[in-house]
């Protein structure tokens, strides 16, 4: 993978040869170093490059771990450095010079927390998963690219994000013709290697798209037969619970039974299909019912992390909500369930000890309560 790079390398070398994927073998001398290091860097490239934008679309904070793809000198490596505080960022560059430069600079700086990934362009590996990739002007070069995303996704922690800069056609900073990459075409290609865009939008002189294996929304009318063909058959198949659409109300009308009040519902999305499920319904008192929590089964466990992003999320609802408490029922044979809810917080109680406004449903047989900390605290 050749180094990030702000164009104006192309505009002063246009290359001279076709674009034929073959980017090891490019006549690029990255021992001149400092030439990079004057483009790179340049005094006024924060004012149209945004980084600080950039990090925020990737969620970017204290303790998160970044893979900055293609590095080159550093200039987004010791900026994400600095945010990421106690977390790691990744600088991985398939030419050596530049990591040379860049460790340099990382130490000069104090800068612990940056780690040097020397790569095969063609293999991509990394010490360990992170919970951001970031690919700046450098997308274009990557062989075999819905090929090699499938290949990325195994570096991506649950729920892990991938952020796409392309230089734009017209802006100051825009390609070849033979390099230049719509949006429109990074987002096909990601969409071909199984991934959802979480973010799309234009920064000055460049497209940013950001990506993740599956992203979770608030639940639309339009989401409604994707809700029933991931609920029902995990029901009555998987789990031969005898219920039926038209006896579950809640799953019928799931806008006027979830939200209103400080109720929601939200659905997990990936390859183009509902793939989980979570809603809460208000039962007054900063009290809410949890229902309807489902993952399909190839998308179950630690590896995606979809369960937990859709708990997360109710989590992060009901702190912006001041709720304060969180019930819900089961039924016995849902252990694998039970382990989830356990080991997030929840604790069993019995169902005489369930709100009065509580939803009780004929078929559960097992009931749970979590406390949530008050925002005062």
């Amino acid at each position: 993978m050749p180094h990030t790079d702000n164009h104006e390398h192309y505009r002063e070398h246009k290359h001279g040869h076709e674009h034929k994927h073959d980017h090891k073998r490019e006549p690029w001398d990255f021992k001149k170093v400092q030439d990079y290091v004057d483009r790179f860097d340049a005094p006024d490239r924060d004012n149209w490059q945004m980084p600080e934008t950039v990090f925020d679309a990737l969620d970017l904070k204290d303790g998160s771990k970044l893979a900055d793809f293609g590095a080159g000198t550093g200039y987004f490596t010791v900026r994400a450095a600095k945010r990421v505080g106690s977390g790691i960022v990744y600088a991985v560059d398939s030419e050596p010079e530049m990591l040379k430069y860049l460790t340099d600079r990382a130490e000069q700086a104090g800068l612990k927390n940056i780690v040097p990934c020397l790569i095969d362009p063609d293999a991509l590996t990394l010490p360990e998963p992170v919970d951001a990739i970031l690919i700046v002007n450098t997308y274009h070069h990557i062989d075999d690219r819905i090929e090699y995303l499938s290949k990325v996704k195994q570096w991506l922690r649950p729920g892990g994000k991938i952020a796409v800069l392309e230089g734009k056609a017209g802006s100051p900073i825009e390609p070849p013709e033979q390099f230049l990459m719509s949006a429109d075409q990074v987002a096909h290609e990601f969409k071909q290697a199984g991934f959802e865009i979480l973010i799309d939008k234009d920064l000055p002189y460049q497209s940013m798209q950001v990506f993740a294996r599956y992203k979770i929304d608030a639940f639309r009318p339009e989401h409604q037969k994707g809700v029933e063909q991931l609920v029902l058959p995990i029901q009555q198949i998987e789990f031969g619970v005898p219920v039926t659409l038209e006896g579950q109300p809640d799953l019928v009308n799931i806008k006027g039974t979830f939200q209103h009040g400080v109720g929601n519902f939200w659905v997990a999305f990936a390859d183009g299909k509902v793939v989980g499920s979570v809603g809460i319904v208000d039962i007054a008192n900063n009290q809410v019912a949890l229902k309807k929590m489902f993952v399909h089964a190839d998308y179950r466990g630690k590896e995606l992390g979809v369960a937990s992003a859709l708990l997360n999320t109710v989590f992060d609802w009901c702190a912006q909500h001041s709720i304060r408490e969180i019930y819900l029922g089961t039924v016995d044979i849902l252990r694998a369930a039970h382990r989830f809810y356990e080991k997030n917080g929840f604790v069993e109680v019995a169902k005489s000890d369930l709100p009065e406004q509580f939803p009780v449903v004929a078929v559960d047989t097992k009931f749970y309560r979590a406390f949530l900390p008050s925002s005062d605290n």
